[in-house]
């Protein structure tokens, strides 16, 4: 029996070196190959089943978990609206030229009216722009009352003005005539008090005027 084993071995490595030097390998048994055919198989089947379970991982770390936290963002702070004066207001400028109609339709209101009143001073009687000075022994120079009361000394009054130069004139009063002119240096008085106003009142509508004339201007470039 040894011999004969010894002699199958020497004829299997015989055929084993035949095989090595042909290059061909020794045809695999079936049990092996059935091994080979399982393992193929599984091969194959991990192959085809790998993408799938890729996508399959993917997938299910893409989807974030209910109770993940997400993270901090930055707050952003809300802007405030105010009522400031560099807020934009698309009624204030017909609200200011309202209110501008109704001051220059005062000043109208009040010129017409000083107007009419310088036309009832003038139709009243005379001006006299001057004043009346009394003319007694010793003090020809003295300003005199027109109520004045009766003086021994008394010799008259005198109407005093001055003329375009400057220069002092003057002119003798009788008693009758001191009534007269009397108011006419009060209607004066009066009257000039009548011009000044109405001089404030026009300057307050030119200057006005012009200022409006400027706005416009600008308005007609934009």
């Amino acid at each position: 029996m040894r011999l004969e084993l010894k002699r199958i071995e020497a004829t299997l490595q015989q055929i084993a070196a035949q095989n090595a030097a042909t290059g061909e390998q020794p045809s695999a048994s079936p049990k092996d190959r059935t091994k080979e055919d399982l393992s193929s198989g599984e091969t194959a089947k991990k192959v085809l089943r790998d993408p799938l379970s890729e996508l399959k991982l993917r997938s299910q770390s893409a989807v974030v978990p209910a109770d993940a936290k997400s993270p901090a963002l930055p707050k952003v702070k809300q802007p405030t609206f105010s009522s400031h004066r560099h807020g934009i207001n698309p009624n204030l400028p017909m609200t200011l030229l309202k209110e501008i109609e109704a001051t220059v339709a005062g000043w109208q209101a009040e010129l017409k009216q000083i107007l009419q009143q310088i036309q009832e001073v003038y139709l009243e009687g005379p001006v006299i722009e001057g004043w009346l000075e009394s003319a007694e022994e010793g003090k020809p120079q003295e300003s005199a009352a027109v109520n004045a009361s009766p003086n021994p000394f008394f010799r008259g009054y005198r109407l005093c003005g001055l003329d375009k130069d400057g220069k002092l004139w003057s002119r003798s009063v009788t008693p009758q005539q001191l009534p007269e002119v009397s108011l006419a240096i009060a209607r004066y008085q009066k009257l000039k008090q009548f011009l000044t106003r109405k001089q404030e009142l026009e300057h307050r509508l030119n200057e006005l005027a012009e200022m409006l004339i400027l706005v416009q201007g600008h308005l007609q470039k934009l």
